[in-house]
This record gives C-alpha cells, structure tokens and sequence, in this order.
C-alpha cells in the first residue's frame, strides 16, 4: 500500500476525510512506514490516517471520476476510502 501511495504524494487526491461517504479533495503531503498524511484542501487541517484504516485505494491514469450532484464532477488520480468511527456523546 505504501508504494502505491507513494507515486501520488505531493498530488492532490480524493479521500472521505470528513465524511464517509463524501470524496474531497486532499493533498498527500507524507507517505510513512506507518501513516499517510493530508492537508485539505478546504480547510487546511493536517489528517493523519495508520494504514489500518484504510479501506480501499482506487486508482486510474485517466482519472477517477467522482460525481456531485449540485456541483461540477471531480476527477483525482487517486481515491482513498477511510473507515470512519461513530461518536456518542451522552445527553446532558
């Protein structure tokens, strides 16, 4: 996993950083034995996911067509799928 994600740091690529079943647009900014690491592109925060939580990587040279439906399709070169944890907090 780790060469594969190598060839794309530095790129900007689509990952569900926020939302599970929302691709945006992130730049891949480390590849490391252990984590990858993003800014988004929206926000500027730093992500850093292990490994262990990554689900699926799609990968295509002509691009992996992502499509919205108010806005214009985005296109990465890669698409990295995260597993996300649900949170509850008590009601006070």
């Amino acid at each position: 996993m780790q060469d594969i994600l190598a060839k794309y740091q530095g790129q900007i690529i689509g990952i569900n950083l926020n939302k599970p079943f929302r691709i945006d647009g992130a730049e891949l900014l480390q590849v490391s034995a252990g984590h990858i690491t993003l800014r988004c592109t929206e926000d500027g925060h730093l992500h850093h996911f292990p490994y262990a939580s990554v689900l699926q990587l799609i990968e295509d040279a002509s691009g992996v067509k992502v499509p919205h439906v108010f806005t214009h399709d985005d296109v990465f070169p890669l698409v990295v799928k995260v597993a996300h944890l649900s949170e509850y907090a008590p009601i006070v």
